[in-house]
Parts: C-alpha cells; structure tokens; sequence
C-alpha cells in the first residue's frame, strides 16, 4: 500500500512541477508577433486548428542557401521587432546568440524537408474551440500569431490575434 501511494505523490509532483513551470513560460517569457500569409478556411475533417502560416517562412527559405544549413539542423532565427510590434526577419545563425540588440530576439527553429526546405518552428497550428466564432475569414490578410519563446529558444503559439486585436484568448 505504502508503493502505491509513493508512485501517486511522485506522478502528482511530476505532472505539478511540469504545469507550474509551462505556467511560469507563459507568464514571464517574451513574446513576438509574427503576421500570418492567408491559408484555406476551415476544414471539419482537421478540427478546430487554425493552420498558421507565417509570413516570415519565405524570407527564411532565402537565407537557407546563404548559410548552407541543410535539411533536419538546427539553427536561431533573429528577428526584431519594428514599429508596430511585429516581429520581422533580420538573420539566422547556427549557434545561439548572445548579446542581442534591444527588441531582438532568437528563436530555435529546425530545417524540415517536406515540399523543399521549410521552416519548422512549432507554431504551425493553434487549437481553437470549436464554439468560437471568428470574426474575419482565415483567408483574409492582417492575421497574427503570439509567439512564446522559451528560455531554450523554443517556440509555441500563445495567442491568435486579427489586425492587432486579440481574437484568441481575449485579453481583459
């Protein structure tokens, strides 16, 4: 009885701490927005996902010849953010950079190989429920996404955002 009550406080000090740290990200990382190409509406056999597709992609592609990083490597996309906040490509680098300049910030994407190289900076999806109604197709232009990034430099979607104001979550 003693064993199972041990493995019960251990997987609930596992899944707390792994909660309370994702919470401490999201809190107090930085974050940058990044605009978003139109995609195909909404499709009810892929759910409730709103399929991002960062504008930033293309001019990454470009820069991929230049430094010759190849397919499954990892590398840091620095971006600064200009006037309206948005956060804009300025270079990629393959180790992690310190010292950046105030409003730039690395973020740790990966060389994927699907139809060419792409980009894969995991924020390629962001879960909506299915009740929300938004207020714009998503084939419309001045879609954005919110962007965390994590002390490793990894990347997640934080909110969805049209033309600047928040569709997804609300801010209060």
């Amino acid at each position: 009885m003693k064993k199972w009550i041990l493995l019960l406080v251990i997987q609930l000090g596992f899944f707390s701490g792994w909660y309370g740290l994702n919470r401490h990200y999201w809190n107090k990382c930085n974050t940058v927005r990044l605009e978003l190409g139109p995609i195909d509406p909404y499709d009810p056999i892929r759910g409730r996902y709103f399929i991002l597709n960062p504008k930033i992609n293309q001019e990454i592609e470009k820069a991929f010849k230049q430094t010759g990083i190849e397919k499954e490597q990892w590398f840091y996309l620095i971006v600064k953010n200009d006037a309206e906040g948005i956060a804009r490509f300025k270079r990629i680098v393959r180790e992690k950079p310190s010292g950046l300049a105030l409003s730039e910030y690395a973020i740790r994407v990966k060389c994927g190989y699907r139809w060419g190289n792409q980009v894969e900076m995991n924020v390629e999806r962001f879960y909506l429920p299915s009740q929300l109604q938004l207020p714009h197709k998503e084939s419309e232009e001045g879609w954005e996404v919110e962007v965390l990034i994590r002390p490793d430099g990894s990347a997640a979607p934080k909110a969805l955002l049209f033309k600047g104001e928040y569709v997804y979550p609300k801010k209060s």
